[in-house]
């Protein structure tokens, strides 16, 4: 999702830079790809850089551990480890 985001800036950036190039906007030169990289990133930043599906899968393996702890998920001890007293 990120890579045709990102494809999709590039191709606003160089509209604009040509349409700057050919007397269009009345920019400088380089103002559209700045602009264009500053909605980039504030994009980015908005979303996270996780796919929203990754996040939403991350999120919900951390609510389920937040939710169960230990009744679910305990420390294991292999033969060769010495159990520690918990404090």
């Amino acid at each position: 999702m990120a890579s045709r985001a990102a494809g999709a800036f590039g191709l606003l950036a160089t509209a604009g830079e040509l349409a700057t190039e050919a007397g269009i906007t009345g920019w400088q030169e380089g103002e559209a790809l700045e602009a264009v990289s500053t909605c980039f990133a504030l994009w980015k930043a908005e979303r996270g850089s996780l796919p929203p599906e990754d996040a939403a899968i991350l999120n919900g393996v951390n609510e389920f551990i937040q939710r169960h702890g230990e009744a679910r998920f305990a420390p294991v001890h292999f033969r060769w480890q010495r159990p520690q007293a918990y404090q």
